[in-house]
């Protein structure tokens, strides 16, 4: 099986669970609240900007509502991000808004063409894709009623290498960020301009991205990753934060959470290091949520993950643990 189709046959049965989701039959998982989106007949069309396209599911009734916006990584698109049906799921069902931004075609080491974003570091030319991403987060609030105070930027692979961008260079952007195995090329940054509120993840034997120094591959004519430490320690820099304490109460299995204390107002630095390489389980999405706004009891929502982005380890690599084609 190819690896187009192997990406077809999950989106189909993604798309027939949602179907069950919709009927109430899917696992005795709760479907989500009913939605909006861009085009009411049709819930892949995108939102347009002049900059490129976007995607959006949102509550209905009457907001303002907290937003996730997720990036997607390399060869994906928005749409791929908001027909997943659990991760609708557990984004709504919390009340939260889901805004999928969409890259455009760059050129990658390998010579692939594929959908991704374009880094400052790694990339000549193409969109100003921190731009786009604040265009269409400013836009999606006034469509959709976002609150602008209260929204998470987070993605994986090539997303999440932009999601540092911003969070660095821009931080206002977003009152939040997430970036999942990914972030810098090359160098880190000789500076960022603001401290921020950030939660790095990070999955041990994740094939792609480093954790540490002695994990660093060094290919011809690929640009290199930076260890996901080294992004911790500019974060801890950055926000002005003391020492770091283990996480106590109920966490995920092979998991570990680490938050540091004496941040600068406003800002926070948290980390996730768990056991399961390129498998991101619906625990572990509920604890970054848990981490960006503490959910009511009730609305807590933890579908299986079948047929999404979400894999329990052993089941193969969905959208977050896709390897890019590199930069």
């Amino acid at each position: 099986m190819t690896k187009r189709q192997a990406r077809g046959n999950i989106r189909r049965l993604a798309a027939g669970l949602a179907a069950l989701l919709a009927a109430g039959l899917a696992f005795g998982a709760a479907p989500a609240r009913a939605d909006r989106f861009c085009n009411p007949a049709d819930s892949r069309a995108p939102c347009f900007l002049a900059e490129g396209s976007y995607h959006v599911r949102a509550p209905e009734g009457a907001g303002p509502f907290p937003a996730v916006v997720m990036l997607h990584t390399a060869g994906e698109t928005g749409a791929d991000i908001v027909n997943d049906p659990f991760l609708v799921a557990m984004v709504l069902g919390r009340g939260f808004a889901l805004v999928a931004p969409t890259g455009r075609p760059q050129r990658y080491a390998n010579g692939s063409t594929e959908t991704g974003w374009h880094i400052r570091q790694t990339s000549t030319g193409g969109r100003d894709d921190a731009a786009f991403i604040a265009a269409a987060i400013e836009v999606a609030a006034q469509g959709f009623q976002i609150d602008r105070k209260r929204v998470l930027l987070t993605g994986w692979g090539n997303g999440a290498s932009l999601v540092w961008e911003i969070a660095c260079l821009a931080p206002s952007t977003a009152s939040a960020y997430a970036p999942v195995n990914g972030g810098f090329y090359q160098k880190l940054p000789d500076r960022c301009r603001a401290p921020v509120r950030l939660m790095q993840v990070h999955g041990r034997g994740n094939g792609f991205w480093p954790l540490d120094a002695s994990e660093v591959e060094t290919r011809r004519g690929v640009a290199t990753p930076v260890p996901t430490q080294e992004h911790v320690f500019l974060a801890r820099r950055l926000n002005g934060c003391g020492e770091a304490r283990p996480r106590g109460g109920d966490t995920p299995p092979g998991t570990e959470i680490r938050d540091w204390e004496g941040c600068h107002a406003g800002a926070g630095l948290s980390l996730i290091l768990h056991d399961h390489g390129n498998a991101m389980s619906p625990a572990l999405f509920d604890a970054i949520l848990d981490w960006f706004a503490p959910p009511e009891p009730a609305r807590r929502v933890a579908p299986p993950g079948v047929g999404s982005i979400f894999r329990r380890p052993g089941e193969g690599t969905g959208a977050f643990g896709k390897r890019p084609p590199g930069q």
